[in-house]
């Protein structure tokens, strides 16, 4: 038997980090395009969440703040789909490859579209 590989999120494979240095955020992202045009629904919560290889939750994004997140997500255009995140006052802490995914929220839907993955290395600090 066969399985169909269904998944379309969009992979990005972020620059190393420096841990303890500061992450620069993420200056734009979106507008998301699904079949060559934006969403019909607008944009209601945008998560993203950062998992070391055995799979525990390390770090969070999320537009929704109920969510406590460790740091935020700004929709900037609920419409075109484009978000923002801002530099976090902290990162991740722990050395090794994390992976990552990004959950865009329709409103109106309870289940998310995952439309972007990847993983980041987080290196050692040179000076300690």
């Amino acid at each position: 038997m066969s399985v169909a590989n269904d998944d379309y999120a969009v992979e990005i494979d972020l620059p190393a980090y420096r841990r303890g240095n500061a992450f620069p955020g993420i200056y734009q992202i979106g507008p998301v395009v699904v079949d060559d045009a934006t969403p019909a629904l607008s944009l209601a919560r945008i998560r993203c969440h950062f998992k070391n290889r055995n799979g525990t939750l390390v770090f969070a994004f999320d537009s929704d703040a109920s969510a406590s997140p460790d740091a935020p997500i700004s929709i900037d255009d609920a419409n075109t789909w484009q978000a923002s995140i801002a530099p976090p006052s902290a990162f991740i802490t722990s050395l090794g490859v994390f992976d990552w995914d990004m959950e865009f929220y329709s409103t109106g839907l309870a289940l998310p579209q995952t439309f972007y993955k990847g993983s980041i290395l987080v290196l050692a600090d040179i000076t300690t």
